[in-house]
């Protein structure tokens, strides 16, 4: 993949995850909280309540390889401030005034943002490049329904706004797309 291809695709892919990410928090406040505790929720709080008072019947393995984990992402985190690149996350901002109206982000306006950060982000971008899993990156491209107009060009805030919905809808192939794109990038 040339670099204005994956330059699209890494803009597009971080957009995608954050605006997913900001359209379920928008639902969520807007939810209304229930006024009773549904049986659900009385049978998760039944079973933590278990679990506190019974510590000796607990299955600990849910815990396996967490040390493992905090210690690979504190090396990731370390290593990705020590190459001092722009994180897409802090060159781009959502602000509260930028949503349409009814608490879901504007993409218009969001994606104004991502376009005005794009030099900023041009060595973030070249290091991811040259880290990503092109292997894994175009097999997951080939599994993206061909009616959409490419990630890896550009795309209306109306054409990200389709692709944020099929993230939404847990398109296994996006899924698998924006994760590769956005792995050289540990999340800090």
């Amino acid at each position: 993949m040339d670099r204005a291809a994956f330059e699209h695709l890494y803009l597009h892919a971080n957009s995608i995850a954050t605006l997913g990410f900001l359209r379920g928090m928008a639902r969520l406040m807007a939810a209304p909280m229930p006024t009773e505790a549904t049986p659900e929720m009385q049978e998760f709080v039944a079973g933590i309540e278990h679990d506190m008072n019974n510590p000796d019947t607990f299955d600990w393995s849910v815990y396996d390889g967490i040390d493992e984990g905090v210690e690979a992402l504190g090396k990731a985190r370390e290593e990705a401030l020590a190459a001092n690149l722009p994180f897409f996350n802090d060159c781009v901002e959502m602000s509260d005034e930028a949503d349409s109206g009814d608490g879901m982000p504007d993409v218009a306006r969001y994606l104004a943002s991502v376009h005005a950060a794009r030099e900023r982000l041009a060595p973030r971008i070249d290091d991811s490049l040259a880290k990503v899993d092109h292997a894994a990156l175009a097999g997951a491209l080939a599994t993206l329904p061909t009616d959409l107009p490419p990630l890896t060009g550009a795309l209306s805030a109306a054409e990200l706004e389709q692709w944020v919905e099929l993230y939404e809808a847990n398109h296994a192939g996006l899924l698998q797309v924006v994760e590769e794109t956005r792995k050289p990038e540990p999340v800090i």
